[in-house]
């Protein structure tokens, strides 16, 4: 006759003729930033999903805690599931936050003309905000002219007016059919005010993750509540620094590159 005996450590096969005997840990995980929390939950919990190696029921958990002398209690009531998703819509909102320093970054001025510095340009349509790439076809010319052609020459007006008031340090001028916009070198003044923009963009988006960190140590901290593990929950807690940390260097690089775009003559 033989039980199945689960701890930390993995778990045991008890047999009256040959005592306790190790079974084969779960195979650690290589630790990266995408799979930090899953890594570290299948290495130090014995909730793996049944089939998995190492892995249990939860009848199976329940003998285990009761030959252990364990209160009920004691039983996680987090599963593996729960702090994979936690790991997961983290990890997706701290790229949103990444993309959006990019998308801001693109309107940001340099010396070459380029299609990007009008995606941030909105037009009032009809009552209606809209992107200017949604109204025209915009294309570069020479690498120091921008030309707009809009789908509906009615909007034409309305278009000047946008990148006009868009704060982009650009003079648009309307022919009647074209809006012609000419994107002059930046003075060394000019480039320092850019930098300050890139220098905003970029603590908005450390802010952003800051903050992203912070209702993810929230929910770590109700789960604990729930029966996590405090050893656990500290081990979690450094994957999602380590996550923040990246993060953070990634948004550091996309803006040194940025800067040295703008500063470049």
């Amino acid at each position: 006759m033989e039980r199945m005996v689960g701890g930390m450590g993995g778990v045991r096969r008890h047999t009256a003729s040959s005592g306790y005997r190790q079974q084969t840990k779960p195979k650690k995980t290589t630790t990266t930033t995408t799979r930090l929390f899953h890594a570290r939950t299948l290495r130090q919990s014995s909730l793996a999903r049944p089939g998995q190696a190492g892995g249990v029921s939860r009848g199976d958990l329940g003998v285990s805690l009761a030959v252990r002398g364990l209160s009920s209690r004691m039983v996680l009531a987090v599963e593996v599931e729960d702090l994979e998703v936690l790991e997961l819509e983290t990890m997706e909102r701290m790229d949103k936050a990444l993309e959006k320093l990019s998308e801001n970054l693109m309107t940001v001025r340099t010396g070459r003309a380029s299609q990007a510095m009008l995606d941030g340009v909105m037009v009032d349509y009809y009552g209606a905000p809209t992107p200017i790439k949604s109204l025209a076809s915009i294309t570069v010319q020479d690498g120091a002219n921008i030309v707009v052609q809009p789908f509906d020459k009615g909007s034409l007006g309305e278009i000047e007016k946008a990148v006009r008031d868009a704060d982009l340090g650009l003079s648009p001028t309307n022919d009647g059919s074209i809006v012609r916009i000419n994107v002059p070198q930046l003075t060394a003044e000019r480039r320092k005010d850019m930098v300050k923009v890139v220098g905003k963009f970029a603590e908005e988006s450390k802010v952003a993750v800051r903050n992203i960190r912070r209702d993810c140590k929230k929910t770590l901290d109700k789960y604990q509540k729930d029966g996590l593990s405090e050893d656990l929950c500290k081990d979690k807690e450094a994957d999602l620094q380590q996550m923040t940390d990246d993060y953070m260097k990634k948004i550091e690089g996309v803006v040194k590159a940025k800067e040295k775009e703008i500063t470049t003559v």
